[in-house]
């Protein structure tokens, strides 16, 4: 590698020299002699931090400062500095580009030596690059690769064919109006390939139209229902109590008058054992008749108010049976509500 740090020295003092006097020009070169001396000043600059970053092996570094150098004052020597630190860092498409483009650029001024060198440098380098031939179906795309690096090539149709390091690579082409479209490529050293893209216009999404929405008539309400009460069972309760209550009445006042009979017999000397006997039983008997009555009567009293109180719609409450009772025991009333 030495040989390649004292080319590096010796190109950069040659910047230094004024470009008027050179011989042989090529006419790359000629368009470049007009080259301000504050330009030639930066691109030495440059040029001499790039070997510096060279012989520290910093070679990233190394070509940021060439490129720069050749930007601000174009020079084809610098482009064989480039295609070294390409070759350093294993970007051997890289260095084919670049060695190729100082050929080309630097024509009858590279001695024929030089060009046998560089010549041989670049067959040692071809090895290792594959040549990709892409094509696009539509012009003016965009056409992208990526592996271990991003390259934008530029717009379709590619003018010439497209050098890659031996790998894995995805070439892409976009366009406004069309899908993307990709290839994944495997490419060794040495390798001829072609790519072609084809672009999909994209699909025009047209908006469906929105259907209003159906009008729904909402559901009338339900005419708001009277309630009538069904009064029937409470005027029967009603006939009923009043019947036991009277008949409550009348024998309450049987009850009355036995008990005077009762006891008037009591009352007579000497008195008679067998009227005695039936007049308290004849007393006995109406009076239990007459709780009996009475007791019936208020329980009729008392469901006819709960039927009365309680009574639902005619149309939908069932009809009450209501079935009072009188019997030695008591008095009430059974029923359906």
């Amino acid at each position: 590698m030495k040989h390649r740090h004292v080319a590096a020295l010796a190109l950069a003092l040659a910047m230094v020299a004024p470009r008027a006097h050179a011989q042989g020009k090529t006419p790359a070169a000629e368009a470049h002699a007009a080259d301000s001396p504050a330009q030639l000043e930066e691109a030495r600059a440059h040029f001499t931090r790039g070997v510096k970053f060279y012989k520290d092996a910093d070679y990233r570094s190394a070509l940021v400062e060439f490129q720069e150098a050749y930007r601000v004052a174009p020079n084809a020597k610098v482009l064989f500095n480039i295609g070294q630190t390409y070759e350093e860092l294993q970007d051997f498409a890289g260095a084919v580009r670049s060695l190729r483009d100082y050929l080309k650029e630097g024509g009858a001024t590279i001695s024929k030596a030089r060009r046998a060198e560089v010549d041989k440098d670049l067959r040692r380098l071809e090895s290792h690059v594959a040549v990709v031939e892409i094509t696009v179906s539509e012009s003016g795309a965009d056409v992208i690769v990526d592996g271990d690096r991003r390259q934008e090539l530029g717009k379709s149709p590619l003018s010439s064919s497209v050098l890659l390091n031996g790998g894995t690579w995805t070439i892409s082409a976009t366009k406004p109006g069309f899908d993307r479209a990709e290839e994944r490529l495997t490419a060794a050293g040495g390798d001829t390939k072609k790519i072609s893209l084809t672009l999909v216009p994209t699909p025009v999404v047209t908006e469906r139209p929105v259907a209003p929405a159906p009008v729904t008539t909402p559901a009338p309400l339900p005419a708001p229902r009277t309630t009538t009460r069904a009064l029937t069972p409470f005027w029967v309760g009603l006939v009923v109590t009043g019947g036991l209550a009277a008949g409550a009445g009348v024998t309450g006042v049987l009850t009355l008058g036995a008990k005077s009979d009762f006891d008037r017999q009591l009352a007579r000397l000497p008195g008679d054992p067998d009227a005695i006997s039936s007049a308290r039983s004849h007393e006995k008997t109406l009076a239990l008749v007459t709780d009996v009555l009475g007791g019936a009567a208020i329980v009729s009293a008392a469901i006819t108010v709960i039927l009365y109180l309680g009574a639902g719609e005619s149309s939908s409450s069932r009809a009450a049976s209501i079935r009072p009772y009188v019997n030695p025991t008591g008095a009430g009333a059974a029923g359906s509500f």
